[in-house]
């Protein structure tokens, strides 16, 4: 999405009911994960309830009660979002090492999120969405990733993407390693996205992803892979002061992952995808004379920003 394009152009080319015949422009990342030790999260295909993830959560006590127009908002992770193939690194290496979890979160916001982790305009959005929920606009923000949530990461990048956003408890049930059917494509096997998990209705599914043509039975907004190099310094030295036992090991891994993955030197501080798909959400959940005057005020601010 490129805000130079017209309303007509989204329509044609970016903007359409999955599956739809995209022919996207960059190719997946070899940054996404393998296993420990030393190596970045993958992408998996094993079967995962999303009623069941989200049980798991104080703020969805079971399975959500869907009804036939039921709106839902939907976002990939990686490359999608921000660029998590370091930080799942952080993660996976805390934890393994005995770390808690939960100590991590607002380090990692403060040390990575913050600091080009995030996608730009990541925050305006959701707080954009948490006001469209507030008001009936759309009922329900979620997660669909391919990513593999047995460590936890998954619902640990959703709790600080909330904490980063200021917009605590706003993503509702959380789709990781879905049993879905696979394709092959050219950089390996993927998992196909069936929006129908969120929405009975594919008019009142949107699904925001860097690789579009995975998904069906919805809509789907293709945004271009983010990659932002980010600086895990800060990061690395806060994780050795908690794991000092640990700190020469940390050191080895980093080292090793950067000889890996090499910094692209790619500035990606004026991205405005997320920006953009606001516009496409607006026309997919138009506004309507009940929505509340906070809410509106949220959506003209956002997208003003982007004219």
């Amino acid at each position: 999405i490129n805000a130079e394009y017209g309303e007509d152009f989204l329509r044609q080319h970016w903007f359409t009911p999955a599956p739809p015949p995209f022919n996207h422009h960059h190719q997946a990342s070899s940054h996404m994960c393998h296993p420990f030790p030393g190596k970045r999260l993958r992408e998996q295909a094993t079967p995962v309830d999303v009623n069941e993830e989200a049980s798991k959560r104080s703020r969805n006590t079971g399975a959500v009660a869907i009804h036939p127009t039921h709106r839902a908002v939907v976002f990939d992770l990686d490359e999608t979002t921000g660029n998590w193939g370091l930080g799942s690194l952080a993660y996976q290496i805390f934890v393994r090492y005995g770390g808690d979890p939960t100590a991590l979160i607002l380090p990692f916001v403060d040390c990575y999120l913050e600091r080009g982790g995030a996608r730009p305009w990541l925050r305006e959005l959701l707080r954009c969405l948490e006001k469209w929920k507030e008001a009936g606009r759309i009922d329900e923000i979620a997660i669909f990733t391919a990513a593999s949530n047995e460590l936890g990461w998954v619902g640990f990048l959703r709790d600080c993407m909330e904490i980063y956003a200021g917009v605590p408890g706003l993503f509702g049930r959380v789709a990781s390693r879905e049993n879905s059917p696979l394709v092959t494509a050219e950089d390996g096997t993927r998992t196909i996205k069936d929006l129908s998990r969120f929405s009975p209705d594919a008019g009142h599914v949107v699904l925001i992803d860097d690789k579009p043509q995975f998904a069906l039975n919805g809509y789907v907004i293709g945004v271009p892979q983010y990659s932002q190099d980010v600086c895990c310094d800060d990061l690395r030295e806060w994780m050795k002061t908690q794991l000092p036992v640990h700190a020469s090991d940390i050191d080895a891994i980093f080292a090793a992952d950067l000889a890996k993955h090499p910094p692209n030197l790619v500035d990606f501080t004026s991205d405005s995808a997320l920006r953009d798909s606001a516009k496409v959400l607006n026309m997919v959940f138009p506004e309507t004379p009940a929505l509340a005057a906070e809410a509106a005020f949220a959506v003209n601010q956002l997208l003003m920003a982007s004219a």
